[in-house]
């Protein structure tokens, strides 16, 4: 379910979304205190594992990574149907300063850091980083996720909605039930897979739209991946791909959709909405009767439209967009979020 590309996390964040990602709806109200930012894999500083939920079901994955301040612990649902609504977290040095019983089964309600959540798809830790360089860490991380009644593509049966207990996979615990934990060891320069930066994502015409994408790639403009769309005329929705890297763009990251509305004078408004867990830091748009800008390099620099240092904004819209008759459009954003890179 995940790419095997990927990000930087959060003081801001991560992950991974398939085609399937586009029927979900844009949350209506959001934090938006700070951007997310990316993680990116840090080779022994990065830790990814599956979430396994009822023992048999692999619903998403658990990210670990950290910088000079802080560890990041990172729950992502990317089963389609399955979200979470309860966390529950605890790090210790050893297996014996997670809460367990006297049978060594974990207590969770003992846990240090839980959180509820509605039918999220993913949350994320930010715990201050309290070790030295190179201690070895025990990680305990459970979550209650929620299913909807439906075909289970895994297990080739019906499953009925409920919850469902969930864990990161890794170690059993000494007691007798399924619950597991996972080691993991803090780089020894005191640096790990984090940063601030942010990523590249171009606009693309969804399955039965009509509307032609063709890949800069293909076309000989640019030597990088990315995407024009059109011609076409009047109301469009496109999605909004990000990290890719080649012009096979499900392999990448869908973060949210751009939509286009005819106002009138021959005008657009052009709305940039990202899906949840990711955000803007830039918005580029070229429209034009000519399928791209002239040169054989396509450079958002040089599109029309720009907005800069959106600062985490999860909506950004251009008005007033010249457009006549039928338009070619190249849609870009730098965007931040919680994408897994490795």
């Amino acid at each position: 379910m995940r790419s095997s590309t990927l990000f930087w996390v959060t003081p801001f964040l991560i992950m991974a979304l398939l085609l399937f990602s586009c029927q979900k709806e844009i949350p209506e109200t959001i934090d938006k205190s700070e951007p997310v930012s990316i993680l990116k894999d840090a080779g022994d500083c990065f830790l990814e594992t599956n979430l396994i939920a009822g023992q048999f079901y692999d619903v998403g994955q658990v990210f670990v990574t950290h910088d000079e301040s802080f560890l990041y612990v990172s729950y992502h649902v990317t089963e389609p149907g399955w979200c979470l609504t309860e966390t529950h977290l605890h790090v210790a040095t050893s297996l014996a300063g997670i809460p367990m019983t006297k049978s060594g089964n974990p207590k969770v309600g003992n846990f240090e850091y839980s959180g509820y959540h509605n039918c999220a798809e993913e949350y994320t830790y930010t715990i201050p980083l309290a070790w030295a360089p190179g201690a070895e860490l025990v990680i305990a991380a459970h979550a209650v996720v929620h299913h909807s009644e439906g075909d289970n593509p895994q297990r080739s049966s019906f499953v009925s909605s409920g919850n469902e207990t969930a864990w990161a996979e890794g170690t059993s615990f000494p007691g007798n039930n399924w619950a597991m934990y996972v080691n993991f060891t803090l780089c020894d320069d005191g640096t790990g897979g984090l940063g601030m930066e942010s990523e590249k994502a171009y606009g693309y015409a969804p399955a039965g739209s009509g509307i032609q994408s063709q890949c800069f790639l293909d076309l000989g403009i640019s030597d990088y991946w990315g995407f024009m769309v059109g011609p076409f005329a009047g109301e469009a929705t496109f999605e909004l791909w990000a990290l890719p890297n080649t012009c096979e763009f499900t392999n990448g990251f869908l973060v949210g959709q751009v939509t286009v509305s005819p106002q009138s004078g021959n005008k657009l408004s052009v709305t940039f909405s990202m899906y949840s867990g990711f955000s803007l830091d830039e918005a580029h748009l070229w429209v034009s009767n000519n399928p791209w800008p002239d040169g054989t390099m396509v450079d958002p620099e040089e599109f029309p439209y720009h907005a800069y240092e959106l600062g985490g904004s999860y909506n950004y819209t251009f008005t007033n967009v010249s457009a006549r008759d039928a338009v070619y459009m190249i849609i870009y954003a730098k965007v931040f979020g919680v994408i897994h890179v490795g």
